[in-house]
């Protein structure tokens, strides 16, 4: 059920089991993966369904560093405010690690993760089935 909350009367209290704080790839994941354990989970999302300019403008700001320069567009361009967060802009590509994206590797400090693939594997069909797409 989508509720815009500036429809809700600013006394009204929202209970919930859970409160979920962002509608991008991960925050409605869990939402879903919480629901079907049978809580009352709440999504709270910036932005409303589709895009609109004046809640995207809540990003503007200014950079700084000197990856990206002056003139960049960084903060508004690469993110999206409203229900699937950036996943609207990069459409939510992914695909499991192999192998070897998991191993130590002495040339990248902090590589090597604690799991091998195959321990991930069960994971990666539930999340083909909730992205609905062929297993891997």
């Amino acid at each position: 059920m989508y509720i815009d909350a500036s429809e809700i009367d600013r006394d009204k209290v929202v209970e919930a089991d859970v409160c979920i704080i962002g509608g991008g790839a991960v925050g409605i994941t869990m939402g879903r993966e919480l629901v079907e354990t049978g809580l009352e989970v709440v999504l709270l999302e910036s932005g409303a369904l589709k895009f609109d300019q004046p809640t995207q403008d809540l990003y503007a700001g200014v950079e700084s560093g000197t990856l990206l320069g002056p003139d960049t567009e960084y903060l508004t361009e690469t993110r999206n405010r409203y229900y699937g967060g950036t996943t609207n802009t990069w459409n939510g590509w992914c695909r499991p690690l192999d192998p070897e994206d998991l191993q130590v590797r002495d040339w990248v400090e902090d590589s090597g993760w604690p799991i091998e693939q195959k321990e991930m594997q069960a994971f990666h069909r539930r999340a083909a089935r909730v992205v609905q797409i062929t297993p891997f």
